[in-house]
């Protein structure tokens, strides 16, 4: 089916999208990722899509129209969760990255925690039947660092 995005959250994250008088709700695992590895909807942006076996008013397999390849090379990124080896970060535009302690290259592993931002690499998963992107490269950034870039 073809339709238009109307919403996205990307706190939530989720999105509703309209084809002819019907609606239908869209869950950021349900889009197809850009050459990043994120997902995400622009409001207004056209989009295919198929509709949920299991839910009638659920999108799924959602492919954006026309979208551009933006190139990111690094990008900053919000720690979420962090068990002091592992964690997930926020992107900001789509979705998440799963962050190990073996890819941080500076110094201050002991100061991170939630909302620590960092500046990573996203590549893509390391193995076929993950969905999540993961940072590489990584380092720890503060806000006096961001302001003089």
């Amino acid at each position: 089916m073809d339709g238009m995005v109307i919403r996205w959250d990307e706190q939530k994250p989720l999105g509703v999208i309209a084809s002819g008088r019907e609606k239908f709700i869209v869950l950021r695992d349900d889009i197809e990722p850009d050459d990043a590895g994120r997902r995400y909807l622009i409001l207004n942006e056209p989009v295919t899509f198929e509709i949920s076996p299991e839910r009638a008013t659920q999108a799924i397999n959602v492919h954006p129209h026309f979208r551009e390849s933006v190139p990111v090379e690094h990008e900053i990124v919000i720690l979420r969760v962090w068990n002091g080896t592992y964690g997930w970060a926020r992107r900001a535009v789509g979705g998440g990255l799963y962050v190990h302690v073996n890819e941080i290259r500076t110094l201050g592993i002991e100061t991170l925690g939630p909302n620590s931002k960092l500046w990573v690499i996203a590549a893509p998963p390391a193995m076929p039947s993950h969905k999540t992107w993961r940072g590489i490269e990584i380092d720890i950034v503060n806000d006096e660092e961001i302001q003089q870039q």
